[in-house]
């Protein structure tokens, strides 16, 4: 993909970062940097000799910087059955019988996505009623945070889990009160199936990262942060599909690597095979480690200080006790890894806090570190978070979504400070926005839109759920186009229009700031550029 060596985009709004829009703006490019971005007549008075295009009052923005999503799943799931729309057993069995009957010769009918919130009971399927399609082909159902899978006798007999089968470490399999398996299974547990159904070859892995890569073009994604060493076996072939990937493939998004890990095994193994936090280019950029601390809201196992409302005596899960997460902190930090560790319950975000703050080398690596999700707090907690000044890497999305089961789940004091962006951001928490894709839509429109009016798909509540913590439009944008190329080390040369920045950009049909908040989904993304070049 090679730049245009020169051009000017005029007669349109330009966002140039925080703060700075320029109304009846230009935009000058070479070499795939921006030269110059300001008022259209200065632009044009320095630039108009070379070629021009008049974007005809159109609006251009830095390309969105989505910081965290699951690059390989979503290329999968972009094939898959989709099931998040299903809201009753009856719908379910519709779903699942025209996939067998539509993939008769499938080894396996995997349906993703599915959200058990929107049943009557909202409880995932057992066994039995799986059992019910097929006792020969492996089922298998990942809800949709995907920290949960809904799997028939087939699949538990494939991957050998039985009465006495022990969890595995950092995840649970569901029983039935004489101990065998129920078909529900659990975090880490979800994998003792998957790590039995044929591996696909690298190339095989770099088509669907191809297909990922093409969808988050189509909408304004140029930069994305991505978690998939553990979707398959071997984290080597991943990396080799990135590569892969990255050689054969011209139009692309600019990689930030989360390399997950379990434990200090994980963490030796990645020590030869990968490269530390901060090195790469600006095609692909190795990140943090990537551990899971706790589990979801959804499926009950996002660690909480009370219980379930709706589940009393549990407070979900710790992936990992405070003293094995702190020993695989301090080796990471020695190793040059920065961590970014899953968590969603505010046990688990204290709990991670706690171990960030005992093991960090240094002030800088302190606040380098990453919580991912940081969704459930407490204002003593948030106080905290704010004092150390690291990463929250949120999903605005999500409120569309959990809404409802933050009222009927959570006790008035979480209730109250979920999704708590403002008061965290205001507290001194540096955030960055994503969509955690696919488990939510990856298009951004729809978090910038839920982080101004934080209302559900619904439109619910009217006045939006605890408003006092919505965001403004620049706020927003910055936290999907700046903050990311900040989270990652890369705001010297991406993440906005100023000059020298690379020009990675989108036009959008009309200036965002002219919409309502609830109407900020149905802007259509006319064009995406990388380096000056259109690829979309």
């Amino acid at each position: 993909m090679t730049p245009e060596a020169r051009r000017v985009y005029y007669n349109c709004t330009v966002r140039e970062k925080k703060g700075t829009w320029w109304e009846d703006g230009a935009l000058a490019l070479e070499n795939g940097r921006v030269v110059a971005c300001g008022e259209r007549e200065e632009i044009i008075s320095r630039y108009g000799d070379w070629p021009g295009r008049d974007l005809k009052d159109r609006t251009l923005l830095s390309g969105f910087n989505d910081a965290h999503l699951h690059f390989y799943q979503l290329g999968t799931d972009l094939t898959a059955l989709d099931l998040s729309q299903v809201s009753s057993r009856q719908e379910l069995r519709e779903k699942i019988e025209v996939e067998i009957e539509s993939k008769h010769q499938a080894e396996v009918i995997m349906g993703i996505r599915l959200n058990d919130s929107r049943f009557p009971e909202e409880r995932l399927p057992e066994r039995a009623f799986l059992d019910s399609f097929s006792t020969e082909k492996p089922i298998i159902l990942r809800r949709i945070c995907y920290h949960a899978a809904a799997v028939n006798s087939q699949a538990l007999e494939l991957a050998g889990i039985e009465k006495d089968t022990a969890d595995p470490e950092g995840g649970k399999i569901g029983r039935y009160p004489d101990g065998r398996p129920n078909g529900l299974l659990f975090d880490s547990a979800v994998e003792l199936v998957l790590d039995e159904l044929p591996e696909p070859g690298i190339s095989d892995l770099a088509a669907t990262l191809e297909l990922a890569g093409k969808h988050l073009l189509e909408q304004g994604i140029t930069s994305v942060g991505i978690d998939d060493l553990r979707a398959v076996r071997r984290a080597e072939d991943m990396l080799a599909a990135y590569q892969n990937y990255l050689n054969k493939t011209e139009a692309r998004p600019r990689l930030y690597l989360q390399q997950r890990i379990k434990n200090t095994a994980d963490l030796e193994k990645l020590t030869k095979i990968s490269r530390p936090t901060g090195e790469g280019n600006e095609d692909l950029r190795y990140g943090p480690v990537k551990i899971m601390l706790d589990g979801s809201l959804g499926a009950r196992t996002a660690a909480l200080s009370t219980s379930y409302l709706d589940d009393p005596g549990n407070r979900g899960e710790l992936l990992l006790n405070a003293d094995n997460l702190r020993e695989l902190l301090k080796r990471s930090y020695r190793q040059g890894f920065i961590p970014a560790i899953h968590a969603i319950g505010d046990r688990a975000i204290k709990t991670a806090l706690e171990a960030i703050k005992k093991s960090a080398q240094n002030k800088k690596m302190l606040k380098q570190s990453q919580i991912i999700h940081c969704q459930l707090t407490r204002p003593g907690l948030i106080n905290e978070l704010g004092r150390e000044q690291i990463w929250a890497v949120v999903q605005p999305v999500f409120i569309k979504s959990d809404r409802q089961m933050v009222k009927k789940r959570l006790d008035q004091e979480l209730q109250q400070n979920s999704f708590a962006w403002q008061s965290l951001s205001r507290a001194g928490m540096r955030l960055a926005f994503s969509s955690d894709a696919p488990i939510e839509p990856v298009n951004p429109l729809y978090g910038i839109e839920a982080a101004l009016s934080r209302q559900d798909w619904q439109g619910r509540p009217e006045q939006g759920f605890l408003p006092q913590e919505k965001l403004k439009l620049d706020h927003a944008l910055e936290l999907y186009t700046e903050a990311g190329s900040r989270l990652s080390g890369e705001a010297r040369f991406k993440g906005s229009l100023s000059p020298g920045q690379l020009a990675d950009f989108i036009v959008l049909e009309e200036d965002p700031r002219q919409l309502k908040a609830a109407n900020l989904s149905k802007l259509k993304i006319q064009e995406t550029f990388l380096a000056g070049s259109r690829v979309v």
